[in-house]
């Protein structure tokens, strides 16, 4: 029986505000898109039909990848100005946990491009490793039943089985580093940023719930990267809309949903040679 098509709630207006931001797309823009999003972007037919057809997820995404802001809010008919104004407060304090408990009491929801493109990158992983590992019990089972008989014959014991499986972690673990050498000498060539930059894009992607200060950065690194070095990589990295300034201080920065989506590239490429 043939699947039955759902019909999609089309909004004429927000189709064409897709189509108009693929129509004005510039050169870095375009250099951050692959697949079937770069090939939506390729010629004026199929951006008009990716901007009628493409399902809401795929059209957030493309905005997330291009550094387009967005935020969806979510509200009680009760709240009002004077309670985002004290939500707000909570989060100048550098309190997000009040800020939480607020939101959470006055029954407000806030997503953002941010937590988008992260809620993605972790369904993939979630969705990969349960794979991977069932896989690798299977190559150990494997393994295990073709040396059975040498290992019988040798020392069948437990300690012997497990300085075997140190032995294969401690190489796959070797293997591991041996890629992250390799994509960090490709960081310029492939991925168009400096290890300078990468540093400070990780460092952000593990502090992704909040605004990290120029001087924790500068602390953070001392020894390895100096002032001038952070300095030149923080306007880099906002240049290519990696990461984005406070509108609240001066010299607080937090990653963008670009800066995000970069970095599980780069997570890809290191954990998917050699079968990690």
């Amino acid at each position: 029986m043939p699947r039955r098509r759902i019909p999609m709630v089309s909004d004429p207006y927000f189709d064409e505000f897709i189509y108009d931001i693929i129509y004005s797309l510039t050169p870095t823009q375009r250099r951050q898109l692959d697949g079937k999003y770069a090939q939506a972007c390729s010629t004026p037919k199929r951006a008009q039909s990716f901007a009628r057809t493409a399902p809401l997820e795929q059209k957030y995404f493309l905005l997330a990848l291009l550094g387009i802001k967005r935020a969806t809010v979510l509200f009680d008919e009760k709240t009002t100005w004077a309670n985002f104004k004290a939500i707000l407060q909570n989060y100048r304090e550098r309190n997000p946990g009040a800020g939480l408990k607020e939101l959470a009491a006055q029954r407000v929801y806030i997503s953002t491009d941010r937590e988008f493109m992260f809620s993605l990158i972790s369904m993939a992983q979630s969705i990969h490793h349960p794979q991977y590992t069932m896989s690798m019990e299977m190559n150990k089972l494997g393994y295990r039943l073709s040396q059975w008989g040498a290992w019988k014959k040798s020392i069948a014991n437990a300690e012997f089985i497990k300085a075997n499986e140190n032995i294969e972690t401690v190489n796959r673990f070797s293997l591991l580093l041996e890629q992250q050498s390799k994509t960090m000498e490709t960081l310029e060539p492939v991925f168009r940023i400096t290890y300078p930059d990468f540093r400070i894009l990780n460092m952000l992607f593990r502090n992704r719930h909040r605004y990290v200060s120029r001087h924790e950065m500068i602390t953070y690194f001392k020894g390895c990267i100096n002032k001038p070095v952070v300095s030149a990589s923080l306007f880099s990295l906002k240049k290519e809309v990696l990461i984005q300034g406070s509108a609240l201080t001066k010299n607080e920065v937090t990653i963008t949903a670009t800066g995000i989506n970069l970095m599980d590239k780069i997570f890809q490429r290191i954990l998917s040679s050699n079968n990690f």
